[in-house]
């Protein structure tokens, strides 16, 4: 990849978003910018469409509050920022793929952090 990722992490879950930063905020990531959150549908509808720096990549939680939460975000993120990338999360076994690709939370650092890298 070597390209500046600018990430929205959209999760209902605060530890989990912290969870995200930390990750991708490690050495090798550094390059990457966190430019938003988002909890829920509502606020991935209130996020501007003209955000700086564009956003290139999502990781959504696939079950906020419902299962379709998830998909709905995508779909939003998708439509405000041409050419997104997103990354489905969730902490079950079997994480949804609505996404480019999809991961567990309970994915090892180095896991996700090659994702990010490899989408």
């Amino acid at each position: 990849m070597g390209e500046r990722e600018n990430i929205i992490i959209v999760d209902d879950h605060d530890t989990t978003i912290k969870a995200f930063r930390m990750v991708l905020s490690e050495k090798e990531l550094g390059t990457h910018k966190i430019v938003a959150t988002a909890k829920n549908v509502d606020e991935v509808e209130a996020l501007d469409p003209k955000l700086k720096p564009t956003p290139t990549l999502a990781i959504v939680d696939g079950k906020m509050p419902s299962e379709s939460d998830g998909e709905k975000a995508a779909e939003i993120l998708r439509e405000k920022y041409k050419g997104i990338k997103i990354i489905s999360s969730s902490n079950s076994e079997n994480p949804q793929t609505y996404g480019d690709v999809a991961i567990g939370k309970l994915e090892n650092v180095d896991t996700i952090q090659r994702v990010v890298r490899e989408i």
